[in-house]
């Protein structure tokens, strides 16, 4: 046993003493700490079991009533019986130092989580094939998670519906909606936005334009105020700022690549960056990071910058963070882990994904998801682009929704300018001139 460990032992049996005397102290003992971070286990579940009681409001000022209840639960013996713990009762602190005790608890706790960090990294730094980026990305998620330790409060029901209500009447007041918003008036009708935890994964197949759709969303959202991380796997940071370029500037595709513009082009271009210079759209360019490394960037950003929506592109690029053969294992981890750390971060995550090749041409369904079901099942939301390669016509699925209906939005593709609108009724493709009289009354 360790100093700490020998330190703690001692504070926990203290702690322990002090509500048997006066139970009264665990209203606020139990804001501090938890029988599960006692270093003696059995101490740990005898405290739990006392607070169990008087959250009940059961009689817990009496050891006579207690030893039944510590001889059902297995742990008598080990809390030397009826005699050891009419002994604990007399080591018991003042009603001051009882609070102090709890705290201590807590503190030694995560002093000893810590100490189990350093010495869980301190051998795979030995390992010459240890990754750099993932210890990192370990360190600092378990430290969140230590740290988390000291922090986290019960809140009462009230206190979370009043919560509710302030942030109801807030978005009402900015006319907003609840989550970060797509850009898209009727996707965000129905879906709400994307909500803080939510592991939202779109899909489409080659050539659809799940990119352009993903950095649209990823503009609106920056746009609109948000802090967003872009995480590219496939594209460069020169080309994603071409198709920003053809977006939001209206400078071709085509032509940029093949020279065919002019210098109020480039002038343009350099505008739109001036005006958006306050905008907080990060990219990061990642070929081949781990779900590790892109947690890594996350909270870099998250702790300098704050962070809103992380879009990633694409989620079957993503390295494996072991080297499973099977792939679709590996696909099946990546997608625990994006949800994981979704929920860690209190942000949404967007992933761009590739649906495989059954049923080409036809409609896109949860099956069509390539290489692993737990894509689906571990997304929040899942939306797909569909259309005919010969067509502006765009349908935007909305085919999972743990917030809301499912529903469908048709949109118009602009290859020229890569970027999708919703049209009016007017200007859709389908639209017949002999309806305009009913489309304006």
């Amino acid at each position: 046993m360790n100093r700490i460990q020998k330190h703690s032992a001692e504070i926990e049996r203290s702690l322990f003493a002090g509500v048997l005397i006066d139970p009264s102290m665990l209203d606020r003992v139990c804001e501090l700490t938890t029988g599960a971070q006692f270093t003696h286990s059995v101490l740990g579940q005898a405290f739990d079991l006392v607070a169990d009681r008087y959250a009940a409001r059961l009689p817990v000022n009496d050891i006579t009533v207690l030893v039944p209840e510590f001889r059902k639960a297995g742990i008598l013996d080990a809390l030397g019986g009826s005699a050891g713990l009419a002994k604990l009762a007399t080591e018991a602190p003042t009603a001051a130092h009882v609070i102090y005790h709890a705290g201590e608890v807590n503190r030694l706790f995560r002093l000893r989580r810590i100490a189990a960090l350093v010495s869980e990294v301190g051998d795979q730094v030995d390992d010459p094939a240890a990754d750099p980026d993932e210890l990192i990305s370990k360190i600092e998620a378990k430290s969140i998670d230590v740290t988390a330790q000291g922090r986290d409060e019960v809140v009462s029901l009230s206190e979370m519906m009043i919560h509710l209500a302030d942030k109801l009447d807030a978005d009402r007041a900015q006319g907003t909606i609840s989550g970060v918003p797509t850009g898209f008036e009727s996707v965000d009708e129905t879906t709400g936005g994307m909500f803080a935890g939510d592991s939202i994964v779109l899909a489409a197949r080659t050539s659809i334009g799940k990119t352009a759709m993903g950095m649209q969303i990823a503009m609106n959202a920056a746009t609109s105020g948000q802090v967003v991380l872009v995480l590219s796997l496939e594209m460069k940071e020169l080309q994603l700022a071409q198709r920003i370029a053809a977006g939001q500037v209206g400078v071709s595709l085509v032509d940029q690549r093949t020279g065919n513009h002019t210098s109020q082009d480039s002038e343009r271009i350099r505008d739109f960056a001036r005006i958006h210079r306050e905008t907080r759209l990060l990219i990061k360019p990642a070929r081949r990071a781990t779900v590790a490394q892109i947690g890594g960037y996350a909270r870099s950003v998250k702790a300098t910058s704050g962070l809103d929506l992380i879009v990633i592109d694409y989620l079957q690029l993503i390295g494996p963070r072991d080297r499973k053969p099977n792939r679709t294992e590996q696909v099946t981890e990546i997608s625990n882990e994006i949800k994981t750390l979704a929920t860690e971060l209190d942000i949404p995550i967007l992933s761009l994904a590739q649906l495989n090749r059954q049923g080409e041409g036809e409609e896109p369904k949860l099956s069509h998801l390539r290489e692993s079901g737990a894509i689906e099942q571990d997304a929040d939301g899942v939306w797909f682009l569909h259309r005919q390669r010969d067509s502006a016509e765009t349908q935007f699925i909305i085919e999972k929704n743990r917030q809301g209906p499912r529903g469908v939005v048709p949109m118009i593709f602009d290859a020229n300018r890569c970027e999708f609108h919703e049209p009016v009724i007017t200007e859709h493709p389908s639209f017949h001139t002999e309806f305009e009289a009913y489309a304006s009354s």
